[in-house]
């Protein structure tokens, strides 16, 4: 049976103006601000690799409090995250041919929660690996590579909506679709080289035989 993975914010929630609220009220509070104009540099990153180029020189222990800062305040508002339209019914579909997983860069109790609240059942999916549980988050493989290990077997694609979910799985020799549904342009996802880049998760019923 081959096997999906799937990106979670931006790809099956729509989640990043929760995420990205808490990084500017974070921000605001921390003294250490975000702004517009560097959207782009956390969509699919970790916060700590964005604020290092927006804020060069920063130093670790204000990065650790504002991670836990912005996680408490994204956690205390993710009662208002959904899931994009037709993610269910893709699932379920996808899950009778193949199995199914969730490699975020959220850690792993963040995403479960996450999916609850979007009303996702977490046990759709065989596994689902968070950034705590590898010692390098998206773009790296490392998410992947866990994730083979584990099932003993190849990933066959990776759907994510960011330019680190196409170097994921194109680092991993995963095929890597990229879907419009986040902040990410489709011009970005497509100079990646990615094996397609849709517009909605139901166009992968058409792909994936």
């Amino acid at each position: 049976m081959m096997i999906i993975s799937f990106d979670l914010d931006g790809t099956l929630i729509d989640s990043f103006s929760i995420h990205w609220d808490a990084m500017k009220t974070t921000g605001k509070k921390l003294g250490i601000p975000v702004e517009e104009k560097d959207k782009l540099l956390f969509a699919g990153a970790r916060e700590e690799e964005g604020l290092k180029i927006v804020h060069k020189g920063i130093s670790q222990e204000k990065l650790d409090k504002f991670r836990a800062l912005k996680d408490k305040t994204y956690n205390d508002n993710q009662h208002n995250i959904t899931s994009f339209p037709d993610t269910m019914m893709t699932l379920h579909e996808l899950s009778k041919k193949a199995k199914l997983l969730v490699l975020s860069n959220s850690y792993h109790a963040e995403i479960i929660r996450s999916l609850n609240f979007a009303g996702i059942n977490p046990l759709i999916f065989d596994k689902i690996i968070g950034a705590d549980e590898v010692d390098h988050p998206k773009p790296s493989a490392d998410e992947i590579l866990l994730a083979e290990k584990l099932e003993k077997h190849d990933v066959d694609y990776h759907v994510g909506d960011t330019v680190v979910d196409m170097q994921t799985g194109n680092s991993a020799g995963v095929k890597a679709i990229g879907v419009t549904t986040g902040i990410t342009p489709r011009e970005m996802l497509e100079k990646q080289n990615p094996f397609k880049v849709i517009d909605h998760l139901s166009e992968l019923l058409k792909i994936i035989k």
